[in-house]
């Protein structure tokens, strides 16, 4: 198969999956803001926030760093071991995502009320964080690993309507996510090893491990500062109301910015490959990469922000009339991560420019914090709106300040 053709059906594979992964919550959005209500729905909007943190501990970035390492090699030992190493790693990680979901928790009082919650919050994220899709990834073969995936997520969302009734029924949405992530999770893993048969492990093989994901763990740990821990921060600073209509708000953009994911993981393999095969492979896949995620974030930007009130009404329904400002206020963020993501992970990454771009993630994170700090207790839920849109503001402009000068003049 052509390459172009190859790129567009991992294109169309990733996309099918990830609007499945997308349109699932997004189907139950309108039944769980009326049937938990604003109070009902906090705490499970709080549960689903810390699952995607906590997930980013045993993840480590190996969906980004071990897909890249499997697709630059063809040899079957070498690939084994990339595996070995990896599922080391995660042994130890476990552990440690726990100890953050129990530190996470306390920062939150809200969630104190719901160990039930709190137990199904942590399978979810730990299950999600495992996931061996990166393999198939790496080696070429996605298709039917991120359907059966995304077939998980669909049932679990289906389920809802079934067995979630009431406002104490907040648990069940984890519950149902836990297990729509553990039974993917065992598929592929079983999958997987078929394909790739796994060294033994061993402490050493996870230090190496650790080394492979530390960069692209980095920057995601650092820039969850200001993107999966938005919520969590109006959670420990702000009402329960204000959790709920930024929340709202922050579901419909998430949404929204997860499409370019699927481009995201079907281009990414290619500019890995490109980088040792000379500049202009390297410019062709770099401008593929922007065409496809920016074109994607402008669009996004610009629903967001023009039909927010229809938006609003249609998934949440009344007495959430006050998200469809937040949603405007939020949606600059489309493009600024679009070009993030772009320059980041697509340019920056591969051409060495790791400490550039981590030194101003960190930088970002701590915007958005003090703006939290700051304008939460006194402007609620928009002094996180201002937070993240000034943290997102700043990797952006970094980015394109660092290419320009970089690559501008060539």
């Amino acid at each position: 198969m052509a390459p172009d053709r190859h790129l567009a059906r991992h294109v169309a594979v990733f996309s099918t999956a990830h609007a499945i992964g997308i349109i699932a919550p997004l189907l139950t959005t309108p039944y769980l803001a009326r049937v938990l209500g604003p109070e009902g729905w906090a705490p499970v909007l709080l549960a689903q926030g810390i699952a995607a943190l906590v997930a980013l501990v045993p993840e480590f970035g190996f969906d980004l760093s071990g897909t890249r390492d499997l697709a630059m090699t063809t040899d079957q030992g070498r690939r084994a071991r990339i595996v070995s190493e990896i599922h080391a790693a995660r042994l130890l990680l476990i552990p440690v995502a726990a100890v953050v979901i129990l530190g996470i928790t306390h920062l939150v009082p809200l969630m104190d009320a719901h160990p039930a919650l709190l137990r199904w919050t942590f399978i979810a994220a730990i299950a999600r964080g495992c996931s061996p899709l990166w393999i198939f990834q790496g080696v070429g073969a996605p298709e039917g690993a991120v359907l059966t995936d995304a077939l998980g997520k669909l049932g679990a969302a289906l389920a809802v309507f079934f067995v979630v009734d009431g406002p104490t029924d907040g648990w069940r949405v984890l519950a149902l996510q836990g297990i729509g992530a553990v039974i993917p999770l065992l598929v592929l893993g079983w999958q997987a090893h078929r394909r790739i048969s796994p060294l033994p492990l061993s402490m050493a093989g996870a230090r190496r491990g650790l080394t492979r994901g530390w960069a692209v763990f980095s920057f995601r740990g650092a820039s969850a500062a200001y993107m999966q821990a938005n919520l969590l921060i109006v959670g420990a600073l702000a009402s329960p109301t204000a959790v709920t209509m930024f929340g709202g708000a922050e579901r419909v953009i998430r949404a929204g910015i997860n499409l370019l994911a699927p481009i995201t993981q079907a281009v990414f393999p290619r500019v890995a490959r490109a980088v040792p095969a000379g500049p202009e492979a390297n410019r062709r896949a770099l401008a593929e990469a922007t065409w496809m995620i920016g074109g994607i974030g402008l669009v996004l930007s610009l629903v967001s922000y023009v039909a927010a009130g229809p938006i609003i009404t249609g998934l949440l329904g009344p007495g959430y009339e006050s998200a469809i400002p937040l949603l405007r206020g939020l949606s600059a963020l489309p493009t600024l991560i679009a070009i993030g993501t772009v320059l980041g992970i697509h340019w920056a990454v591969p051409h060495g420019h790791e400490r550039y771009f981590l030194r101003h993630v960190v930088v970002a994170g701590g915007i958005s914090l003090s703006c939290a700090a700051l304008l939460i207790p006194r402007f609620g839920a928009w002094g996180m709106v201002v937070g993240a849109t000034a943290a997102e503001s700043w990797v952006a402009g970094a980015l394109v300040h660092r290419f320009l000068r970089h690559r501008g003049g060539r």
